[in-house]
């Protein structure tokens, strides 16, 4: 609404502003109203005010609103204006207009609010009542349109009933302003800017009005601007013109900042967002790409709204989003619709949830952390650090393994029911198998504000056959479960991936003094795995005071949990052990190499242990010094033996070590030195020393 001018006012309080307009409303002057139902009778309708609330642009609350509202706020006061050609403008204070809807289906769309209606001759005249309507909207589903839609008074109501129903019948209430001051609010800078009035709380956008009571006035102290994102804002009163002027201005900084953040959302890598080569990132990096053109002077309230739009289409997107991958390790979150984060915790007891207020997963516990294998057909395993694999939980007690939320192996679970006609049958499933769809918004899940998988995967139904089931999780972060994803107050089947290290991607050592050997490197994890391509895994099978004896794992078979092996590899630097499912684990009796699945370990004198390293470029097993911490799922030597020397060699099928050249410092009189380079006199069984500039065991 333009600024109402004094003129206006004046011929206002006259009352002899004429119209232009049909009979039944030409003895209307322009003014302020409360248009008030002229229905009587009806409970619901009688005396409900069209009535703007802050914000809503729905003209008319339900009676229990308004059925007793007598004060007259700009919220449902409205300043009608003879437009001519038998238009009338109606806008609330709030600076909105009357827009028209659907009130039994919402299968109509209208645009508005529209400040222009026409009235419509009812064999009524003012200021009894009127009817009007809005002739300016989209077509419907069907095509059709028309041009003579009533203005509906109740919730309830169809709003496009004909002139005859009694919901569309108004009565025009004049509100004397003689004796108030009509302030006229203007509001620049930002199309989101409103300013509140503290002690009435009533709001008021571009173009709305405040009506002050008799004698009083309004000066800036009554008045705040509302916040909009990335704007300061500033308000003013011109008392003699009776003018609130709120300006807003752009700050660049706070700009900044949400673009680099909108930046950070595009290069993250989250599970749930769109990879790299999709549609949806490329149009992503192509919004952001223009808007970091944006300067100072050309900053817009309408920039932040686009930004914003592009970041939620990204993260929403369904367009070839990133899937969890083949042995990383993540953590799973809750996450509720109120935003209550909670992660998936283990313990021997079954799973549990932990709330956090945490931002990130980076002091998750080890507890929380899952490797996951994915398998050809889409489906996923994952399998936490002591080596039990994710199952379904929820209240159906009927869950395997007593509802805990784990299984200790991958294994296949065998139902024997009786069906509904009576004959007997028997299903076997994977429980540890689940199927990850991105939560999007539906009919149970509404409201999705970002990138969250749902976890849905297999349970036993009692005697019955197994079936698909989404882990659910209730808002007091206990499980739950359903047959589709929810995202309400009371229920989510949101959960957060997040990617997390974890020990099983090997980094393997050079050597250049093992023949045939070009990478070394230790293993053990505390679950089952597969030994990648390009990868050969040992164990030792025997070892004595000079060397110990490496034997393959036959092909095809996987490391079985817990046992510490030797990885070489012909491929590369680096490998990611994979936990296995259906493959057999090798059988490694006897083996000599212990392991540290799970969790460092701290070098005991019982251990009798020797760890992989080179010293001076000699590769062998040198004795560990206890106190000494090895990392997590790493292998080692051990050899209780009575004289064990200070090192062990390695024979991989008759390939030996350098360090194997055992030699006896008392064949000859060439000095002898230790590794320091100290002469010695005499050398102790199993010491490392050098003589002759070669390096040797002695005996």
């Amino acid at each position: 609404m333009k600024k109402i001018s004094t003129l206006a006012l004046a011929l206002i309080a006259m009352g002899t502003v004429t119209s232009a307009w049909a009979t039944s409303t030409d003895n209307l002057p322009t003014g302020y109203y409360k248009i008030k139902s002229a229905v009587t009778g009806n409970s619901n309708i009688t005396n409900i005010h069209m009535f703007n609330d802050a914000f809503l642009e729905v003209n008319t609350p339900k009676a229990t609103l308004l059925s007793s509202e007598t004060a007259e706020t700009n919220n449902y006061i409205w300043y009608v204006t003879n437009t001519g050609g038998s238009k009338i403008s109606i806008v609330n204070g709030q600076g909105t207009g009357i827009k028209l809807e659907d009130g039994d289906n919402g299968s109509y769309k209208y645009k508005g609010p529209y400040k222009e209606l026409t009235p419509v001759d009812a064999n009524s005249t003012y200021p009894a009542s009127i009817y009007f309507s809005e002739g300016l909207y989209t077509p419907n589903t069907s095509g059709t349109q028309s041009d003579n839609h009533q203005y509906g008074s109740y919730t309830a109501a169809a709003y496009w009933a004909n002139a005859n129903a009694a919901t569309t019948k108004w009565n025009f209430e004049s509100v004397s302003v003689e004796d108030k001051g009509v302030y006229t609010v203007t509001v620049t800078g930002s199309a989101d800017g409103y300013v509140t009035r503290t002690a009435t709380s009533e709001h008021a956008f571009n173009g709305g009005f405040f009506i002050a009571e008799s004698g009083s006035t309004i000066s800036a102290d009554d008045l705040t601007a509302g916040a909009v994102e990335g704007f300061t804002s500033n308000v003013s009163v011109d008392a003699s013109t009776k003018t609130i002027t709120v300006t807003y201005a752009a700050d660049f900084t706070t700009w900044t900042g949400n673009l680099n953040e909108a930046k950070a959302v595009l290069t993250s890598k989250r599970i749930g967002y769109p990879v790299e080569s999709s549609t949806a990132y490329a149009t992503f990096k192509s919004t952001l790409d223009e808007l970091s053109k944006v300067t100072a002077e050309n900053l817009t309230s309408a920039k932040f709204t686009e930004l914003a739009t592009a970041v939620s289409a990204f993260k929403l997107s369904t367009d070839n989003i990133r899937m969890p991958e083949d042995g990383k390790a993540y953590t799973i979150t809750a996450v509720s619709k109120a935003g209550v984060k909670s992660y998936m915790n283990y313990a021997a007891s079954g799973y549990t949830l932990k709330k956090t207020d945490a931002a990130d997963n980076s002091s998750y516990p080890e507890t929380a952390k899952f490797v996951c294998h994915k398998l050809e057909d889409g489906k996923y395993v994952f399998v936490n650090n002591d080596g039990k694999f994710l199952t379904y939980k929820g209240y159906y007690n009927a869950a395997v393994n007593g509802n805990k939320g784990y299984t200790d192996g991958y294994t296949k679970v065998e139902y024997s029911y009786t069906d509904k006609a009576g004959a007997s049958q028997t299903t076997s499933f994977y429980p540890q198998l689940f199927t990850l769809p991105k939560l999007a918004n539906g009919s149970n899940a509404s409201g999705v504000d970002d990138a969250y998988l749902c976890l849905l995967g297999q349970r036993a139904n009692n005697d019955n056959a197994a079936n698909d089931v989404y882990y659910v999780i209730k808002g007091n972060s206990n499980f739950d479960g359903g047959s589709a994803p929810y995202f309400n107050d009371t229920y989510s089947s949101a959960f957060l991936f997040e990617e997390v290290s974890y020990p099983n991607t090997v980094t393997f050592n050079k050597v250049s003094d093992v023949e045939g050997v070009s990478n070394l490197a230790t293993f053990s994890a505390p679950f089952a795995t597969v030994v990648p391509e390009g990868v050969t895994a040992y164990y030792v099978s025997t070892a004595d005071n000079t060397k110990a004896t490496m034997k393959a794992i036959e092909a095809g078979k996987a490391i079985p949990a817990k046992a510490g092996v030797i990885l070489t590899s012909t491929t590369g630097d680096k490998a990611t052990m994979i936990p296995a499912t259906t493959e057999t684990a090798a059988d490694l009796t006897g083996n000599k190499l212990g392991n540290s699945a799970g969790a460092a370990k701290t070098i005991a004198a019982d251990d009798h242990a020797y760890i992989l390293s080179a010293v001076d470029g000699q590769t062998a097993f040198y004795k560990g010094k206890v106190g000494t911490t090895l990392g997590m799922n790493k292998a080692y030597l051990t050899l209780n033996e009575a004289g064990a020397p200070e090192a062990i060699s390695m024979n991989f099928g008759g390939n030996v070590t350098g360090i194997n050249q055992i030699v006896n410092a008392e064949q000859n009189n060439a000095p002898v030195y230790d590794l320091t380079g100290r002469r010695v006199v005499r050398t102790v069984k199993g010491g490392l020393y050098i003589k002759g500039g070669n390096k040797f065991i002695a005996r």
